[in-house]
């Protein structure tokens, strides 16, 4: 700390100068208190007047449960901070490559959005035997569609399946092209050789 502002350093020695100017409100006075920095779950219960949700990391580590418990501790007043590098890092990654590569403060500010509306549906006992259940109604639906087109087959007087038959044909004709370029005769090699004569 000096007179020209404050010198704030991390944990990896990297340091950051903050001037008392971007500081100062209207009248003149700093902006610096003192303040409670805590996780989100950590915070869970806690309420304050005034209320700094940061994501140094970015959104992409906060769904909408968490972020509903980290929006809701203040009385008055609430700020979101965020991480630009990390919102336009993660906007980069889903785009396709070769697009257009400028992101706008919309794009990153509707990243932000993306993330804090998810609400990923949480596994549970009764999620898992409604995902069997599915499954075996599936199973149960193939099988009938095998066995009704096994018994037309058998009605028209034909072979009640020929997926054995189209296994076989395609093995067989994976082995002729594979095989196919060492089967040719060699003429130009042997005739050279039949022909040639010591002097």
């Amino acid at each position: 700390m000096d007179d020209a502002g404050l010198h704030l350093k991390t944990a990896n020695d990297k340091v950051g100068f903050v001037a008392w100017s971007a500081l100062k409100d209207e009248k003149g006075r700093i902006k610096l208190t003192y303040g409670d920095c805590l996780t989100v779950d950590s915070a869970q219960g806690i309420t304050s007047d005034e209320h700094i949700m940061a994501m140094p990391g970015g959104s992409a580590g906060v769904t909408g449960f968490k972020n509903y418990v980290a929006a809701s501790r203040h009385r008055n007043n609430a700020w979101l901070v965020t991480s630009k590098a990390a919102e336009m890092r993660e906007i980069a990654d889903r785009r396709p490559m070769g697009t257009d590569p400028a992101v706008t403060d919309a794009d990153i500010w509707a990243n932000v959005t993306r993330n804090l509306s998810r609400m990923p549906a949480k596994e549970n006992a009764t999620a898992m035997l409604a995902g069997l259940t599915e499954q075996a109604r599936l199973a149960r639906l193939a099988m009938q569609a095998t066995l009704r087109t096994a018994e037309m087959r058998k009605a028209r007087g034909l072979r009640k399946g020929t997926l054995l038959d189209r296994i076989r044909a395609r093995s067989a004709s994976a082995l002729l092209t594979f095989w196919a370029p060492f089967s040719k005769p060699q003429t130009h090699a042997s005739t050279g050789l039949h022909n040639a004569s010591p002097e």
